[in-house]
């Protein structure tokens, strides 16, 4: 309880000093944006969907400088990013606010929040340009938004359309909605050689993303479920490796799906490679079997052939692969029964491993 009064506190201290410092310094409106600062500090799956706004900054201001403030876990995801000249990692503290205030303050014509943290990186916008650019519905602070752009139909949109359709308020556009995830051809190499090491021939590993964070117990796959698919691979194809992925929160899920196998071996990669690593691991794998994670966004972005299985209450409209051949692609989305409407007590389990099974060979042929 006195710790929501102190946040309540807080939050409504500094909603006055910011009106006081916005009436005390008036925008100015530049001729054009020369320096662009763009905010993106989601998760992965987020920082992704925001690489085609940014493309669409760069294509339409070309001669633009364009930097990227992004959560210090995903900063890897902007590495080689043709379309950004410099990236600034931010983590939610009072220091890291500070420092990031003090390098960005008044450097810049326009400020772009795409996905990002709520309340605490609009101020940053607003102190790093008056110009601020965002969607004032999704944050506490509207009134730091100066070009506001709201969307009615924003949550039945497609994570990528959205943020494409916040930067087409400055008119930036792009032929390309692709998400951006750049592998060098030294990562792609190491994890070839990494699966090569381990007695796998790239292009006959399928990844398995075996989880994601555990928060929506309902959009999880069982670890029985993942298991029965690996023996039923092994039986259809034996020649397949199957490489289990994913981070240290599931690591147990991990040796449960090892303990429940009855004829398939699967090489455990989980928590032993990076994001980058992962990435590509996938640039270079056969094929990749995965739940609505961040890695299901990165498969995309490195086009790896993927089976995506999903909940319907964050149906493929707004995660599914976007701007792909959906050759490459099968979407198993879990809808409700006739006359029953989305909700927690559907999880993924009702999807069975047969089902998923045929999508892969579907792939792999």
């Amino acid at each position: 309880m006195l710790r929501q009064i102190l946040k309540t506190v807080v939050r409504t201290a500094v909603s006055l000093l910011f009106r006081l410092y916005k009436r005390w310094w008036r925008p100015r409106s530049p001729a054009v944006f020369e320096r662009i600062l763009v905010f993106s500090t989601g998760g992965i799956g987020d920082t992704l969907s925001d690489t085609p706004a940014v493309r669409a900054v760069r294509q339409s201001f070309a001669d633009a400088r364009i930097e990227v403030v992004a959560d210090r876990r995903r900063a890897v995801i902007w590495e080689g990013n043709p379309d950004v000249a410099a990236v600034h990692t931010y983590r939610k503290s009072v220091l890291t606010f500070l420092r990031l205030a003090a390098a960005v303050r008044n450097r810049y014509d326009l400020s772009i929040v795409l996905r990002a943290n709520d309340p605490d990186i609009y101020p940053l916008a607003y102190l790093a340009s008056r110009n601020v650019l965002a969607n004032p519905h999704r944050t506490q602070m509207p009134f730091l938004v100066t070009r506001p752009h709201a969307d009615p139909r924003w949550r039945k949109r497609h994570g990528v359309e959205q943020m494409l359709d916040v930067v087409s308020e400055i008119g930036a556009k792009t032929s390309d909605p692709r998400l951006v995830l750049m592998i060098s051809d030294r990562e792609a190499s190491e994890a070839e050689q990494r699966l090569r090491s381990s007695g796998v021939d790239p292009r006959a590993a399928v990844a398995v993303q075996v989880g994601g964070s555990g928060r929506q117990y309902w959009r999880e796959w069982p670890a029985s479920s993942f298991a029965a698919l690996l023996d039923l691979l092994h039986a259809a194809r034996p020649e397949l490796t199957p490489i289990l992925i994913g981070g240290l929160n599931l690591r147990d899920k991990a040796c449960e799906i090892l303990r429940l196998c009855r004829k398939a071996a699967p090489l455990n990669f989980v928590n032993a490679t990076s994001l980058r690593q992962t990435a590509a691991l996938l640039s270079v794998a056969g094929a990749m079997v995965t739940t609505d994670t961040g890695i299901m966004h990165v498969g995309y972005a490195v086009g790896c052939p993927t089976v995506a299985i999903l909940h319907c209450s964050i149906p493929q409209t707004e995660v599914g692969p976007y701007g792909y051949d959906p050759k490459r692609y099968r979407i198993l989305e879990l809808r409700p029964p006739q006359g029953m409407d989305c909700s927690e007590s559907l999880t993924l389990a009702s999807i069975p491993p047969n089902l998923v099974l045929n999508a892969l060979l579907s792939l792999l042929t």
